[in-house]
């Protein structure tokens, strides 16, 4: 696809959607994913025109990257993805930036982990999704010591007052509110692509669409009658197995449903990263207890100023 035709397309979405919701006050939260690769000044104006955000992927710095992500001409993409995001930078624009963690990468991740914290980047890390069953302990040791260690780099930025990161681990999510589902899919969210086409997830387009934007059933209806993993729209985490008695299930809501299937063949059961999140949440919540703490001295600082 062009990049003038994707540019269509994101303006005239972009369009209906402030017509059809945003002027009707109902919140949207319009957000690119891209490799990075093309940006320009025109995409730049959309984003700040319609108030969206932009989610760029990063596998690494230099040749970590480029082991995933090159063109067709086999050259790297890193250089272009870096100056792509040096001029969003420049106009006020933050992507977030996301990572999976692979064991192809794994290695270069501390690396990648200094450079986003430096630059205040929020940045997300996803998890292989393929089956991990394979060399799975070999994995998740290297896993856990490079996440400790990204962990123990940024606790120290923050204290220090060095970063303004914000960072999520696949789908944990530490808000007030209990997760029954680690995300929609199969339940109340779906994923078009520039096709119209409707897939369960993104990280199942090689699979069959389970649906077309031109049909008559709305994209709930389509989530609901899925084929793929029919088994979402009625089950929680309460019934995945070896969940139930879990202090964190209602956190992590049982890991990525992708992840489960591939690795252990169904659905409705405890993620194989299970014992990595056991031992990141805590970390997680330290970390988030030191930014709330942080931004309650900054504010407080800032009405002492203002009362003196």
């Amino acid at each position: 696809m062009s990049r003038c035709l994707t540019e269509k397309s994101f303006t005239y979405f972009a369009k209906q959607v402030n017509e059809r919701f945003t002027k009707n006050g109902i919140f949207t939260n319009f957000i690119i994913l891209t490799n990075g690769t093309i940006v320009d000044a025109s995409l730049i104006e959309l984003i700040l025109s319609y108030s969206m955000r932009i989610s760029f992927s990063l596998d690494g710095i230099k040749n970590w990257h480029n082991k995933n992500r090159s063109f067709k001409s086999n050259k790297g993409s890193f250089d272009k993805v870096y100056e792509n995001l040096k001029l969003c930078l420049k106009s006020n624009i933050k992507p977030t930036i996301l990572t999976t963690i692979t064991p192809i990468n794994i290695l270069g991740i501390a690396e990648l982990n200094r450079f986003l914290v430096d630059s205040g980047l929020p940045f997300r890390y996803s998890l292989y999704r393929d089956n991990i069953s394979e060399n799975c302990n070999d994995f998740i040791n290297d896993l856990s010591k490079i996440l400790n260690n990204c962990y123990d780099y940024y606790i120290n930025a923050i204290n220090n007052n060095e970063t303004t990161s914000i960072h999520q681990l696949c789908d944990i999510n530490l808000g007030k509110k209990p997760r029954l589902r680690s995300c929609d899919i199969g339940y109340s969210g779906v994923t078009i692509n520039h096709e119209g086409n409707i897939f369960l997830c993104q990280a199942t387009m090689d699979k069959k669409p389970i649906g077309h934007a031109s049909e008559a059933q709305t994209l709930l209806q389509m989530a609901w009658s899925q084929k793929t993993f029919p088994e979402l729209r009625t089950k929680s985490v309460y019934d995945y197995k070896d969940c139930k008695n879990c202090q964190w299930m209602l956190v992590c809501a049982g890991g990525c449903p992708v992840t489960n299937f591939n690795t252990n063949g169904f659905v409705a059961s405890a993620s194989p990263y299970c014992n990595i999140f056991k031992e990141m949440i805590p970390r997680l919540i330290e970390i988030k207890a030191l930014q709330l703490l942080k931004s309650h001295l900054k504010t407080k600082k800032k009405g002492g100023d203002k009362d003196g």
